[in-house]
């Protein structure tokens, strides 16, 4: 998929194919989701429908610090570390 922004402050969406498949105005806040219905229409429900038909215009995500706390954890370890590797190889 391709996603581009445009100068006129819209989101496009292509698939693989290169066809335009959604195109949204940005929003204007942050941590925002523009949903629009007309994108699932054709599309088969997978839970129960009325739930997932009904979604809100706007939906805030997640905060930045629980995205921050959901990242997986990386050992952390010194630069001579990498420096003996390479010694060891050479």
């Amino acid at each position: 998929m391709l996603v581009k922004e445009t100068a006129a402050e819209e989101l496009l969406i292509y698939n693989p194919q290169g066809e335009e498949i959604a195109r949204h105005h940005l929003s204007s806040g942050r941590y925002q989701r523009i949903v629009r219905p007309e994108h699932y229409a054709g599309l088969r429900a997978t839970g129960p429908g009325p739930q997932r038909a009904k979604a809100t215009p706007i939906v805030p995500a997640s905060s930045p610090l629980e995205e921050w706390l959901r990242a997986p954890l990386v050992e952390a370890r010194p630069l001579s570390s990498y420096e003996e590797l390479l010694e060891s190889v050479r």
